[in-house]
């Protein structure tokens, strides 16, 4: 048996006393959903408008698909078999829901298909990601323990955010390893709505360095980092517990426009190291290491290539360490 095939949709039309044939093109006029940005989390429906260049109606294959730009791999998939795209501009809404992942880029590809016509579209989009973000440090206020750390927490995208943690974490910035944990507390998981403000209290800490950094941060569900940025405090407590009534430590430094004078002096001979560390607890220099004698001495910072702001000098010796804050500005 022949079987018939549709090779081609033909719409035959009067004119005057004849007939005309009009071959009928379909396109892909416009995406309308994805938006160029979309929720994170919150699921939608693929929309595109279909153009019909003639009068009637042709039933027509349309298809989308949504590609992982990270990955490349296909995350989405529908198809309309039989979508009646009237003539004009019809719109073709899938049935399928799509759900994309907060602060990932997608491509969303449509395709629409009838007997000798056809056309394809297509264009990339992206999530927005969480942002919670800790403004300002309630506690500690004069930065000597006991205390409660302490601060004000917002969303600050406008949108509803889940599984929320907040934390707050400390780190002795006189340990010889340099920003040492000592002290870390989270708080149990909790929804944001739009735009909210939360004060966050932190477990009691009960004894601190000398001089310690203290950070702020929240996360999401997967764990990653939604604060932009952290709130860090970089604390210097005027007690010294540790230092010895004999002569030790930072005792004046002077400042000049291209260097810095640090002067102490020493009751005996020891090891000794000095450096300079930035606001964010980073250090930049060192200025000196080895031995020492006793005695008065002199360390120069060249300060031609050094920024304006704040910084931190640490002389540390086996059995005590001074750290004194210094602003430089130019």
């Amino acid at each position: 048996m022949k079987r018939n095939v549709i090779t081609a949709v033909i719409i035959f039309a009067a004119l005057g006393s004849g007939l005309f044939a009009q071959y009928a093109e379909l396109d892909i006029a416009e995406i309308k959903r994805p938006f160029d940005v979309e929720e994170g989390g919150v699921g939608f429906k693929p929309k595109c408008v279909i153009h019909n260049n003639t009068s009637s109606t042709v039933n027509a294959k349309v298809t989308c698909r949504i590609k992982d730009l990270e990955t490349f791999e296909k995350v989405y998939e529908d198809v309309l078999a039989n979508f009646p795209c009237h003539g004009g501009n019809t719109t073709a809404e899938f049935i399928k829901e799509f759900v994309p992942e907060s602060g990932k880029d997608y491509n969303a590809w449509f395709r629409v298909e009838a007997p000798q016509t056809g056309d394809t579209k297509d264009k990339n989009f992206t999530t927005e990601g969480y942002e919670v973000t800790p403004y300002e440090m309630i506690e500690p206020t004069t930065g000597y323990p006991p205390f409660s750390p302490e601060a004000m927490f917002a969303e600050m995208l406008g949108i509803q955010t889940p599984d929320v943690v907040l934390h707050c974490k400390i780190e002795d910035t006189m340990d010889s390893s340099f920003l040492a944990v000592i002290y870390e507390d989270s708080l149990e998981a909790r929804t944001f709505e739009p735009d909210e403000e939360y004060d966050a209290v932190f477990a009691t800490v009960e004894d601190v360095p000398h001089a310690y950094l203290i950070t702020f941060w929240a996360t999401d569900a997967e764990g990653n980092n939604i604060s932009d940025p952290p709130l860090q405090e970089f604390i210097i407590t005027n007690a010294v517990a540790e230092k010895p009534s004999a002569g030790f430590g930072l005792e004046t430094i002077e400042i000049y426009p291209d260097f810095c004078c640090i002067n102490f002096s020493l009751t005996h001979s020891t090891t000794c190291e000095m450096s300079v560390y930035d606001a964010a607890g980073t250090r930049i220099t060192e200025l000196y290491s080895g031995n020492m004698g006793a005695g008065e001495h002199s360390v120069s910072w060249n300060l031609e290539d050094v920024s304006q702001g704040v910084y931190f000098l640490r002389l540390k010796m086996p059995t005590f360490e001074s750290v004194r804050k210094v602003m430089i500005i130019h």
